[in-house]
């Protein structure tokens, strides 16, 4: 091993940068694959790793739309999607280890949102891990899908746990040939005339 305090001629300087440099990085990529487990899980469908721990991903009618902060905290302004009567909503919570250092066992880090108005928004199925649920809309409205956790203003702290907004929902009537079998009415507002 080299002494620091002993004279180092110029090229020999390099080679030392060098190997230091590449001694990092091959630490940063050891890291960024031990790491890749929990934080790292895109939404299904979705190719490559993230260091961004979004708690929840939500998929409607082809979109896929990030609720929460990169922290692994919801945020009190949830995003908002409209839906007709008749279409599914797919809620995908992050997911953690239930024993630190094994990828093997994976658990919710959140509760599966609850709906705020099951007459407009009805979880219709649920995985058995508990970490994704489909919710389907039942009726023209507005509904809040909301869950246990820590929820913050932007710039806050953390707060305790609470019941923090994952996505907010706006229900339409639906068109003809979307969400239902029926054919199309033929009156003002999509209603038959008798």
């Amino acid at each position: 091993m080299m002494d620091i305090r002993t004279p180092v001629r110029p090229g020999r300087r390099r080679i030392v940068c060098l190997c230091a440099a590449l001694a990092g990085v091959a630490a940063g990529l050891t890291i960024g694959l031990a790491a890749r487990g929990t934080a790292g899980r895109t939404p299904a469908g979705t190719p490559g790793i993230s260091s961004c721990a979004i708690p929840a991903w939500v998929h409607t009618d082809g979109k896929v739309l990030a609720s929460g902060g990169c922290a692994g905290n919801f945020l009190m302004s949830a995003p908002t999607v409209t839906v007709q009567a008749g279409q599914q909503i797919e809620v995908q919570m992050l997911q953690e280890e239930a024993i630190p250092g094994s990828m093997r066992v994976l658990v919710p880090a959140y509760p599966l949102p609850c709906s705020m108005n099951t007459w407009v928004l009805v979880r219709t199925s649920a995985s058995s891990a508990q970490a994704t649920a489909t919710y389907t809309a039942m009726h023209p409205g507005h509904a809040t899908l909301e869950t246990k956790a820590n929820c913050l203003p932007p710039g806050a702290r953390r707060s305790e746990p609470e019941n923090c907004p994952v996505i907010n929902v706006t229900v339409t009537e639906p068109r003809a040939g979307v969400g239902d079998s029926t054919p199309a009415a033929d009156g003002p507002g999509g209603r038959t005339l008798e």
